[in-house]
């Protein structure tokens, strides 16, 4: 029981931490793009000046804006059920599934796209959409991580 519930926390709470980040540095992304499968995105981030403004005391964007040419993104690969940075290879949600589970939804038993394209009100915005499961046979569990982030640029 305890071992099993602070097992299901532990895992859900870093996926969680993980999907945060991801969105963080998505929001500020500029040349976002999606392959043709939905399980890469690939962005970068405006530069930004080398000298910190004088009024604000931070390093301002140059403006027009401008590519810092790094390129940046994550890869979802459902045969390791990972979720990781390109750049690092780091993983940073494990244990993703290709299949919604949810008997009842529309999407029950099909495969989904982790990241999509939408528009909202005339802004350009991202959704990222995962379920990962913990557990074996009968105590399997699964959690849904499922956000839109609105795009800057």
């Amino acid at each position: 029981g305890f071992t099993r519930a602070s097992n299901d926390v532990t895992n859900t709470n870093q996926n969680a931490q993980n999907m945060r980040r991801i969105t963080e540095n998505l929001r500020g992304a500029m040349n976002v793009s999606i392959n043709n499968t939905g399980n890469q995105i690939t962005f970068n981030n405006p530069q930004v000046n080398a000298v910190a403004d004088t009024t604000t005391g931070e390093k301002e964007l140059i403006i027009p804006l401008t590519s810092d040419g790094v390129a940046r993104g994550y890869t979802v690969n459902f045969s390791t059920g990972q979720l990781t940075d390109v750049n690092t290879g780091r993983v940073l949600v494990s244990n993703i599934i290709s299949t919604d589970p949810q008997v009842g939804s529309s999407q029950y038993g099909q495969s989904y796209t982790p990241f999509s394209f939408s528009t909202i009100g005339g802004t350009k915005a991202v959704t990222i959409n995962l379920i990962t499961q913990t557990g074996l046979n009968t105590y399997k569990r699964y959690q849904r991580f499922k956000t839109t982030v609105f795009l800057r640029y």
